[in-house]
């Protein structure tokens, strides 16, 4: 019987364990088994209507990914993240999840798509009146000229 057989209900019972497993599995090195715990657990969420909760997942997994160097991971995960909190209107988590997805450009040293993900971010906080996320978002565009420029010359 696959999970798509499963009743929702059913379902629903196991978040709780899910995450605390998925949590000690990656306090204990983060191995590709934790990852498919999350991934299940995004699935769940998702399948139960928790789009803040699934949000968050996916936003972890997205941070995650990044770490181990799996970029399409990453921002797949990153993208869904951004995606699920406009969904439900968190703009402020949006607007983090633009600044991870911007990191994981950073690190894959394409600067125009962290800067397109930073600016977008940018917008929302002006809009949130966050002035200390608009300073460390500014900041991150700064290091992104400087980064390339370096790497022109």
């Amino acid at each position: 019987m696959g999970l798509a057989a499963l009743p929702l209900a059913f379902l629903l019972s196991p978040v709780r364990t899910l995450r605390e497993s998925g949590i000690r599995l990656a306090e204990l090195g983060g191995s590709s088994y934790a990852l498919s715990w999350r991934e299940e657990l995004l699935r769940l969420r998702l399948r139960a209507g928790r789009v803040h909760d699934a949000a968050f997942e996916a936003s972890v997994l997205g941070i995650r990914f990044r770490e181990l160097g799996e970029r399409n991971s990453s921002v797949n995960n990153l993208s869904l993240s951004y995606g699920l909190y406009r969904l439900c209107g968190d703009n402020t988590g949006a607007a983090v999840a633009l600044e991870h997805l911007a990191t994981t450009w950073q690190v894959e040293q394409d600067y125009d798509q962290s800067d397109a993900a930073l600016t977008q971010a940018l917008a929302l906080y002006r809009r949130l009146e966050d002035r200390g996320a608009e300073v460390r978002v500014l900041v991150n565009l700064g290091c992104n000229r400087q980064f390339a420029g370096q790497n022109d010359s």
